[in-house]
């Protein structure tokens, strides 16, 4: 194999091994979720406040304990992108900076995404990573009168064995400032800003 030396070749080579996982994988483990509350970005009403701190506290727990996903279903619809049939539609132009590393029997291939504001399922940053849908939340929530979703360093990480062409590792780190503009007892706005890094290992 010729080592990839451009964006868009690493980027074809990046897509063809990661969307081998849901088809070919008996088991993806997430290792670990992390989330992050980034404190500098939470903008909330002083009347809010106390009750946004609550539900950051509460919802904002790690997942330490690894999840097996151990069956097609499980695996198509949990892991990235959730309950699509593939993992990666990436084009270069959404990509930012794209490595390749060769690190023997394996390769590491590290895409940073660029950034954006509400994204969408299968392209851009919902191309290759869990995103949220702000025309859903809005959607879900009435007294919801604005909601912004702006993605800033995205990026993932796969390992693969070179023998097999699979991938054996994957990292994700997805950064997203929230807006929203709630008519509830008058007109309020605020921000939260986040980042969800989840980790996963996957065999055949």
């Amino acid at each position: 194999m010729t080592d990839p030396q451009t964006v868009p070749e690493i980027v074809e080579l990046f897509n063809k091994a990661a969307n081998r996982i849901k088809p070919e994988a008996s088991k993806v483990v997430k290792n670990y979720e992390r989330r992050i509350v980034d404190e500098e970005k939470l903008v909330v009403p002083k009347v809010l406040e106390q009750t946004a701190k609550t539900l950051m506290t509460t919802f904002m727990k790690d997942d330490t304990d690894p999840i097996v996903y151990s069956t097609r279903e499980e695996i198509t619809n949990e892991y990235i992108v959730p309950n699509q049939n593939y993992v990666s539609r990436l084009t270069a132009d959404s990509v930012k900076d794209a490595s390749f590393t060769d690190k023997g029997d394996e390769y590491v291939i590290l895409i940073k995404v660029k950034d954006e504001i509400n994204p969408v399922t299968g392209k851009g940053v919902g191309s290759v990573c869990d995103i949220i849908e702000s025309n859903e939340v809005a959607d879900k929530a009435p007294f919801i009168e604005k909601f912004t979703a702006e993605y800033h360093n995205c990026s993932v990480e796969i390992t693969v064995d070179k023998a097999t062409g699979r991938v054996t590792h994957s990292k994700y780190s997805v950064s997203v400032v929230l807006g929203v503009t709630v008519n509830l007892f008058g007109t309020h706005s605020g921000n939260v800003g986040l980042t969800f890094i989840k980790d996963y290992s996957i065999t055949y």
